[in-house]
């Protein structure tokens, strides 16, 4: 695959780039339209100069407060204002959920209308929308599942138990940390094996290795997948590099010195650009529409422990020799005193981008620095001058206390509850990170990915349901078995089958009557199923309506099969008769046991299950009628 990539690197080089002019609009402002005047008042040189560049690189040195969210939010109009753009053909990208809904929000107030169609979002959610659209040509379905950090540990710590490695001595965040750094490098867990000397390199390269075979096979993805496999896309097939390439005329781009390598190729391969005469291991030139507007500040790059690559924004001009730079100094937030420290501070650093950040606020206050002994003395003293503040007739919602790290705050609380100050943490655990969330989560994901281990584990006993980490590891394992049939040529409503029988099984109402299954499906037709009652079924009392299956089933013939003790002939199609048992279960998973009609239950499951969850056939009306007959029979009884 690398090999594959360079080769289409060189073979781009051939190509000589378009020539763009990086000048801004020549039109005097009396011929703008009345809105693009209204839209440009208010702003100060710099910001209009960078707010109306035409076509061309453009790099935007924003010193902090000094509206750079603003610069970018009306450069977006102003495109769309003088006709440059359509709202679908920008793509602007910045690093938070919460700064794209406030950029679209202004973006929206200065247009006067929803701006839906664009592509205003984080570096993560444009390359997950592009994947969705086209993971199949990389081995994935469209309902690939994402996992968070939490979620990725957690794999990694099985990856790393499986090659038979003691957790405690490398630890699943170190090594998880060491494939998230490799990754956002576009090294693939091939590239890590060339390179592995030490012993933990050497675990580090077997565990990576795993870790992408258990993903893929997994239908799932981790954040840095969503970058890595979405670079890989565009490099291998050049159809869907020029779609993209051609449908954004202008990407905006914000925080560019917090890119790491992987977005900066992402961002390369969609606009073109690069060095014509690049050293060793530098990128190479390919040709694009070059239309790319960066803002940035080289001087608050704190993210290179997450792999951030400040030298992106060092080289830009490197990288487009005829980028028009503009910088941003004027700052509207702080005043001329905090500024001179920040300017004294930042003088220090080598190899930045000279810039000088001036207020007209005035001098202000000035700095205060105390020396304290240790972490009480210091909370001591800034609860005491909180304190003093509110003496004085300030609110205490107009002050604020920051702290480096969360586990600095404990100490600062202590003193607070101590004194009976009233206080809010903000920043706590997020919404979707709390358990009941995430275990809500979970069950959507496996839903609709059904070869999600990790959601699988995770809501397998979210509530309690006696299953023991054995259970749950000979479950696991039988996934394997299942995905196996698949590959030996077994039919796609199969596999479908016997995946969601531990769905089945670990949702079954509790039964005094009948036995369990008397023998699972030998070889590689025995169903998850077989696993969760073996395993649990004596020692939790919970069982299945009547013998589910037959001592033995031979393949391809089967003996008939015996519900509420009385056999009734199936269909000698092997699968064909999974699909038939399991419409014992299905309706009770839905909630809706003995009350659906075939129609109506194939619209629920439909809609439970859309289209083609498992990339594999999808199960008709017959078949979806029989699963509705069959469990109104057998839950109907009981209910």
């Amino acid at each position: 695959m690398l090999q594959q990539m360079s080769e289409n690197d060189r073979s781009a080089t051939a190509h000589a780039l378009p020539d763009h002019s990086s000048a801004p609009l020549q039109a005097p402002p009396e011929e703008y339209p009345e809105r693009v005047q209204a839209l440009l008042e208010g702003l100060n040189e710099p910001q209009r100069e960078a707010v109306t560049h035409g076509e061309g690189p453009l790099l935007i040195l924003a010193g902090a407060g000094s509206g750079k969210t603003r610069v970018l939010t009306h450069r977006v109009a102003f495109l769309i204002f003088t006709g440059q753009a359509h709202p679908s053909e920008i793509l602007a990208i910045t690093f938070t959920n919460k700064a794209a809904q406030e950029m679209r929000g202004r973006v929206e107030q200065l247009l006067g209308g929803s701006m839906r169609r664009m592509w205003l979002m984080t570096f993560h959610a444009a390359c997950a929308r592009i994947m969705r659209a086209h993971a199949e040509r990389l081995g994935y379905t469209s309902r690939f599942t994402i996992y968070d950090q939490a979620d990725s540990r957690r794999m990694v710590k099985r990856c790393i138990e499986e090659v038979g490695v003691d957790p405690k001595r490398f630890a699943p965040a170190a090594v998880h940390s060491q494939i998230s750094q490799a990754k956002n490098k576009l090294l693939a867990a091939s590239d890590c094996a060339q390179a592995s000397g030490s012993p933990f390199e050497q675990v580090l390269a077997e565990v990576y290795q795993l870790y992408e075979s258990e993903l893929l096979r997994m239908n799932a993805m981790d954040f840095d997948d969503l970058l890595f496999r979405t670079v890989n896309l565009l490099e291998l097939f050049e159809d869907v590099r020029t779609h993209y390439s051609e449908s954004f005329k202008h990407i905006l781009v914000d925080e560019y010195q917090d890119t790491n390598h992987a977005q900066y190729r992402l961002l390369q391969l969609l606009v073109g650009g690069g060095r014509a005469k690049p050293a060793q291991g530098e990128p190479l030139s390919i040709p694009g529409h070059r239309n790319l507007a960066v803002v940035g500040d080289d001087s608050q790059s704190i993210y290179s422990f997450r792999g951030a690559d400040v030298s992106n924004i060092l080289d830009f001009e490197k990288d487009f020799p005829d980028a028009r730079v503009v910088k941003l100094e004027q700052n509207y937030r702080s005043t001329q005193t905090i500024l001179s420290a920040a300017n004294a501070v930042i003088a220090n650093n080598r190899g930045g981008i000279a810039k000088r950040l001036w207020s007209d606020k005035g001098s202000g206050s000035p700095i205060r620095v105390h020396g304290l002994d240790d972490e009480h003395a210091e909370a001591r003293f800034v609860v005491g001058e909180a304190e003093r503040l509110v003496d004085e007739g300030a609110s205490r919602s107009e002050i604020a206390i920051f702290y480096r790290t969360n586990a600095m705050s404990r100490v600062i609380e202590d003193t607070l509850v101590r004194r009976e100050i009233a206080y809010q943490v903000v920043g706590g655990t997020k919404f979707y990170e709390r358990a009941e969330i995430k275990d809500a989560v979970a069950y959507l994901a496996w839903i609709a990915n059904p070869f999600d281990v990790v959601s699988f584990q995770r809501v397998a006993n979210s509530p309690r349901r006696g299953l023991g980490q054995t259970s749950l590891s000979r479950i696991v394992a039988q996934c394997v078995v299942v995905r196996t049939t698949k590959a030996r040529g077994w039919p796609d409503r199969f596999c479908w089958c016997s995946m969601f029988w531990s769905h089945v099984i670990m949702t079954a109402k509790p039964s005094a009557c009948a036995a369990p299954i008397s023998s699972p499906l030998p070889s590689v037709a025995q169903p998850i199923a077989a696993a969760c009652v073996a395993s649990r079924g004596r020692r939790s009392g919970i069982r299945c309506r009547g013998t589910l299956l037959s001592s033995r089933m031979r393949l391809p013939g089967i003996s008939p099969c015996v519900i509420d003790d009385a056999p009734r002939p199936l269909n000698p199609q092997p699968w064909e008769q999974v699909v038939d048992l399991l419409g014992r279960g299905v309706v009770h998973v839905l909630g809706h046991a003995g009350r659906q009609d075939a129609s109506t239950l194939h619209d629920r499951l439909a809609g439970h299950l859309p289209g083609n969850p498992f990339n594999v056939g999808t199960i008709g009306p017959v078949y979806f009628g029989r699963i509705a007959h069959g469990g109104a029979r057998w839950f109907g009884a009981s209910s």
